[in-house]
């Protein structure tokens, strides 16, 4: 067990930093460098800017710290170094607040994921229907969804809006980003139908194939809640992917 003094201005604002970052769900990475001969634990936080409060040891920079997504050791002679990432079990974002949303909604959060509902319908995407999600956004259309959230390899994009035309306008601007997975719902022969269209809209083949499209595992479901799950058991999957190819 390791006393932290309070009354030590840095060791302070470490922790109102670390407070604030996991109310609010920002990523955000502590260091903690372990004793060694003469010298004393010492603490440091990273944001994901790369920005650092405290100081790092030599040998190990901001931006190696970000890439880490696991909680380890980290041995820099002669020091030993922990690195705890903090808020990386990523965000779901649900393009569509029907009833597979509602399910799947419920799924997610239940397995860690950050869960944000989106929808152009104030009718659908409320708290009566999703009382426990972490937050619901209404949007004017669907036609700039970037302008609203902030994608990244930690994002989990889930396409279940209530059209062919809707999920076709979010792919098209999902697949800009760099998120860690983007799935579609629809029928094999639907998703080819979206998949030509991307093609006459100048998308390559490598950003095509990015795409999960019918979504989720092949478990035959039928009802919304057996679509959740297939969906939230591919979602488990692919953060599970994404974490050893880091």
């Amino acid at each position: 067990m390791e006393w932290l003094n309070p009354d030590d201005p840095q060791t302070s604002r470490i922790i109102q930093d670390l407070q604030t970052a996991i109310y609010n769900h920002h990523k955000i990475w502590l260091v903690t460098t372990l004793p060694c001969a003469d010298t004393t634990t010492t603490h440091a936080l990273i944001n994901q800017d790369g920005n650092a409060i405290g100081t790092l040891p030599n040998g190990l920079s901001a931006e190696a710290v970000v890439d880490i997504h696991q909680p380890g050791l980290v041995e820099l002679d002669p020091h030993k170094v922990m690195i705890e990432p903090i808020n990386i079990e990523g965000t779901a974002y649900i393009f569509g607040a029907g009833h597979v949303s509602c399910c799947l909604a419920e799924f997610t959060k239940a397995v860690g994921f950050w869960t944000v509902v989106l929808d152009d319908r104030a009718e659908y995407a409320n708290r009566e229907r999703f009382p426990s999600v972490d937050e619901l956004i209404v949007l004017d259309s669907f036609l700039d969804v970037l302008g609203k959230i902030q994608i990244d390899r930690d994002s989990f994009i889930v396409i279940v809006t209530r059209g062919h035309l809707d999920d076709l306008t979010v792919l098209a601007q999902v697949l800009k980003s760099e998120a860690g997975y983007i799935g579609m719902i629809g029928s094999r022969h639907k998703c080819e139908l979206t998949f030509q269209e991307l093609r006459r809209l100048n998308f390559s083949e490598t950003d095509i194939q990015r795409v999960h499209a019918p979504i989720g595992k092949p478990i035959n479901a039928e009802t919304p809640e057996e679509i959740g799950i297939s969906i939230v058991a591919e979602l488990i999957q692919s953060r599970s992917q994404n974490r050893n190819a880091n």
